[in-house]
């Protein structure tokens, strides 16, 4: 995945893009997970512009591991 951040979070996330890997080669798959993971992504940034700070890391914290959780499903 690799998606632009939206100009709206620049106050709470540094980075430009993110670029992830999703670890599959089913593109139905692959688009689940990237669909979960930008929600999350999502979620997480708008906690943190209200100040949720506690929410905010849980939700991208959670992001992150999106794709290896998904990896070690399909094991």
């Amino acid at each position: 995945m690799f998606r632009r951040v939206p100009t709206r979070y620049a106050e709470v996330e540094s980075r430009t893009f993110i670029k992830c890997s999703l670890k599959t080669d089913s593109e139905s798959e692959a688009q689940r997970r990237a669909d979960a993971l930008w929600h999350d992504h999502l979620r997480g940034w708008e906690a943190a512009l209200r100040g949720d700070h506690a929410t905010a890391e849980y939700l991208l914290v959670k992001a992150r591991g999106v794709a290896q959780r998904a990896d070690i499903a399909e094991g």
